[in-house]
């Protein structure tokens, strides 16, 4: 079986990600410690909107799938410089 390895892209991929997450759940702690069990439904609604959101884009991507995002876009202007 073949020996897979982490390279410098995917090590900084994962370690910035859990930053990230790892303020996100902070806050989400503090949250719900000052706003106590009022945060629960707060969050419910939250996520709701986000669900919202999400179902809107991707219905807008389904209508127009050959557009292409600013950060697509710059993305792979990156990608293409980068990789040589």
């Amino acid at each position: 079986m073949e020996e897979k390895k982490l390279g410098l892209r995917n090590v900084i991929s994962v370690s910035v990600g859990l930053v990230i997450a790892t303020s996100t759940l902070v806050q989400l702690g503090q949250g719900a410690g000052q706003a106590g069990e009022m945060f629960i439904p707060a969050m419910i609604i939250a996520c709701l909107f986000n669900m919202i959101t999400m179902a809107t884009l991707a219905e807008l991507n389904a209508i127009m799938p050959n557009l292409h995002t600013q950060w697509e876009r710059y993305s792979g202007f990156l990608y293409r410089t980068t990789s040589g």
